[in-house]
């Protein structure tokens, strides 16, 4: 179907069908790559279908080819500078980042939230916190994305004090509901050793899913509660919530933990 697209020129349908894959195929990209090159463009097409280039190619973790086309653009826009910034920061390569950050001449929400995120995947969590305030004083109200950046930036370093700031501001600002943050804060809240806060947060989410019970299951059993650990996985598949390797990894880990062999041979998992 992308390369009936293709042929017809329809490139905007061909695009949307692959990012509504649930599994990028390496031949559908190659497909859209090859039906951008070959495009006729016309002045006012060249930026857009060069963007959708930059955007495919960091997507395929070709950084190198998609960093060649946005050298050769004649224009670029905020979109195409905010793609090769992801391009570097999902590829770990976080030194080129932080200098493509600085050099940007223009930056939106999207841009410090890919880099404050990017710098806390990378290990770089009180730079993160630093970015995350640098944000707000230069007049940019962060949004619930921004937040779940920033919160694990927290989690990295212990910083208790921190991520109840971050909560208190999510809080205030009605982002609180947010199922994204939601999940990064329990994280936080057990990684700094606070299970019952982790607990009560899960419990008043007004929704979940299964990373939400995967990060509640992990705090149970990073701090030697197997038991309740087990009975939170049971409650997860009564709720009709599908295991996945996560959740299967951290089972396992929690019943090794609190030395429960015997309960692991119960629900079925050898290792």
């Amino acid at each position: 179907m992308v390369t009936g697209y293709l042929k017809n020129d329809e490139l905007d349908a061909a695009r949307e069908l692959v990012d509504g894959m649930s599994k990028k195929l390496e031949v559908a990209w190659n497909a859209m790559i090859s039906g951008y090159t070959e495009a006729k463009p016309t002045p006012e097409f060249s930026l857009p279908v060069n963007n959708a280039l930059v955007i495919l190619y960091w997507k395929c973790y070709k950084v190198d080819w998609a960093c060649q086309i946005f050298d050769s653009m004649p224009v670029r826009d905020l979109v195409s500078w905010n793609a090769i910034l992801s391009g570097y920061v999902n590829a770990g390569r976080i030194d080129e980042g932080r200098l493509f950050f600085r050099k940007m001449p223009e930056r939106n929400h999207l841009t410090w939230t890919v880099m404050i995120s990017g710098l806390a995947q990378n290990g770089f969590g009180e730079e993160g916190l630093k970015l995350f305030n640098q944000m707000k004083s230069e007049g940019f109200q962060p949004c619930d994305y921004a937040f779940a950046g920033a919160i694990p930036s927290c989690a990295m370093l212990g910083a208790l004090k921190n991520g109840r700031q971050l909560h208190a501001q999510l809080v205030r600002l009605g982002l609180n509901s947010s199922l994204s943050d939601g999940n990064a804060l329990i994280t936080m809240y057990a990684r700094c050793g606070v299970v019952e806060a982790a607990n009560v947060l899960f419990l008043t989410m007004p929704y979940v899913d299964s990373v939400s019970w995967n990060a509640m299951i992990a705090a149970l059993g990073q701090h030697g509660h197997g038991i309740q650990a087990l009975e939170l996985f049971e409650q997860m598949l009564g709720a009709g919530i599908s295991p996945d390797r996560i959740t299967f990894l951290t089972i396992l880990s929690a019943c090794s933990h609190a030395g429960l062999v015997i309960s692991i041979q119960c629900i079925g998992f050898t290792g």
